[in-house]
């Protein structure tokens, strides 16, 4: 519903931005067909702003290339600057305790 892409923040959250579950679902079909992948049905509300969507869906179509892995973790980061310190340790928390 928005009149262009460019009044679109990448850093914020599509929620904010009026997407509820059914665009969610929408959205995600939409990209899965168009860029012929399987994204998992959660992937509009793990990634919530257009940056961390953009990150995930770079490394899900080039997971082999370093140099996108670079981009993604420098887009994160500017991602991450805008978090308080409790918010960096809880997203750490998590990150760290899914891998054990």
């Amino acid at each position: 519903g928005l009149a262009s892409a460019d009044q679109i923040d990448p850093g914020q959250g599509l929620m904010d931005l009026g997407l509820d579950s059914l665009m969610a679902v929408e959205l995600r079909n939409d990209l899965a067909r168009s860029l012929k992948i399987t994204l998992p049905a959660t992937v509009v509300f793990d990634y919530p702003n257009l940056n961390e969507l953009h990150a995930y869906l770079m490394i899900a179509l080039f997971p082999d290339e370093d140099s996108v892995r670079v981009r993604a973790v420098d887009q994160a980061d500017s991602v991450t600057d805008s978090l308080t310190e409790d918010e960096l340790t809880d997203l750490f928390l998590q990150e760290f305790l899914q891998e054990d």
